[in-house]
């Protein structure tokens, strides 16, 4: 990801937070679909000020210091950390794939209806991305 698109990160995660608690203070007796956007676009906007916030603190540090800066792009292009992010990487998407699975099987285990197809429908979306990225990277390189 482009410096200028991880810096942006804090910004619009600071506006997606205001947003949902404004839904939040303008809606407080919202039904349906309304009731729950609040607290999704807090999660989410908590969830982009995390990292953005994150990536403007190492953003100073390797301004101050321009060998930490260089040092960090070393590391980024290293053919063995690249190697390791992909690992890591992989692995996660196992975990995930197993976490969806156990959720899949719950909400069989209860009669949950529309946890059974939500949980379905994941599945499919994560085992179905794995095979398509793994096209596009096969004719790519």
């Amino acid at each position: 990801m482009k410096k200028q698109a991880k810096s942006l990160l804090l910004f619009i995660g600071i506006a997606v937070l205001a947003a949902g608690l404004l839904t939040a203070a303008f809606f407080p007796d919202a039904n349906g679909v309304m009731r729950h956007l609040p607290a999704v676009l807090i999660g989410f906007g908590v969830g982009l000020i995390v990292p953005g916030a994150i990536f403007m603190v190492m953003l100073k540090g390797t301004k101050k210091n321009p060998e930490k800066a260089r040092q960090l792009e070393i590391d980024e292009k290293d053919e063995r950390n690249i190697r390791l992010r992909e690992k890591a990487g992989f692995t996660a998407w196992f975990i995930t794939l197993f976490v969806i699975v156990v959720l899949l099987l719950t909400f069989l285990l209860i009669d949950n209806e529309t946890g059974k197809w939500l949980a379905l429908a994941a599945l499919f979306i994560h085992v179905a991305s794995y095979r398509i990225f793994y096209v596009i990277y096969k004719n790519k390189y």
